[in-house]
């Protein structure tokens, strides 16, 4: 105006109506971070733990790493095969997890036939019932133990209890499944079910 310059500044975006909005979403992450950040805490501890005491009593995770997932895996001898133990709230699982091939289906569920196939001999070896799981909707598949008493919702004096399980679960499984696992002729179930190499 004449020789002065006037500005008028006025907020478009974001709207000042939107600043609590803004607000509570920040908290809302901050929030999610907290709450994931004491679960990681909380699996890095229970694994800690449990890599220790299950180490006095078998070989099969003494030179695991802590982790801060809720799952720990160990070898079983091959490729495709991992012994897996995990946690959710209140279950501890132990499971074998067969995955030959990240998008190779038809040779994972031949494979895992092939192995329920035995199961009266393998449940025997192991000495119990296992849950045999196909899962028809991904490519994987696992067979696994349960333990619904517990998990990493538990009382930190309750951990010994469930780390003694998956560590015994643990070892009576590998019993069960090494050899058929290593037995397995894969080429062959490859060729008898058409699968291609």
């Amino acid at each position: 105006m004449n020789t002065q310059v006037l500005i008028d500044a006025t907020q478009i975006i974001p709207l000042p109506e939107a600043a609590d909005y803004e607000i509570k979403i920040r908290e809302q992450v901050e929030e999610t971070r907290k709450v994931r950040t004491k679960r990681q805490e909380i699996f890095k501890r229970f694994w800690t733990q449990f890599i220790d005491r299950s180490s006095k009593h078998a070989e099969l995770f003494r030179n695991r790493s802590t982790t801060t997932d809720h799952w720990l895996s160990a070898g079983i001898g091959r490729a495709g095969f991992a012994l897996t133990v995990s946690l959710t709230e209140d279950r501890a699982r132990v499971e074998c997890f067969i995955r030959i091939g990240k998008d190779n289906a038809p040779i994972n569920k031949a494979v895992f036939r092939a192995l329920k196939a035995q199961h009266t001999t393998i449940e025997a070896t192991f000495g119990g019932e296992l849950d045999w799981q196909e899962l028809p909707t991904k490519s994987s598949c696992r067979i696994c133990k349960d333990f619904n008493e517990g998990g990493w919702k538990s009382p930190e004096t309750e951990w010994p209890t469930i780390q003694d399980w998956l560590t015994e679960t643990a070892v009576r499984m590998e019993k069960a499944l090494k050899a058929p696992i290593q037995s397995l002729k894969i080429e062959a179930l490859k060729t008898i079910t058409g699968i291609e190499s």
